[in-house]
């Protein structure tokens, strides 16, 4: 397997632009590998630790489940 690196642009269809040089190998099988040189989705921005305090209210008082975990916390 011949190995060549180029770079080309990806148009809206998902069609790949072979350079001029390398046309001749239309139909033949290919493997592909594709770098971008940016992410292809961003990626998820991780709050910060705290940022949701005054936001979050239990649904009940935790002090009455705190009994289930006394073996833990010896």
């Amino acid at each position: 397997m011949q190995a060549i690196e180029i770079e080309t642009t990806i148009d809206a269809d998902g069609t790949i632009q072979l350079p001029e040089a390398y046309r001749d190998r239309f139909g033949r099988a290919a493997r592909l590998v594709v770098l971008f040189s940016e992410p292809a989705e961003p990626a998820a921005l991780r709050p910060a630790p705290g940022s949701a305090k005054g936001r979050l209210v239990p649904a009940q008082d935790d002090d009455e489940h705190l009994a289930d975990f006394t073996d833990y916390m010896k």
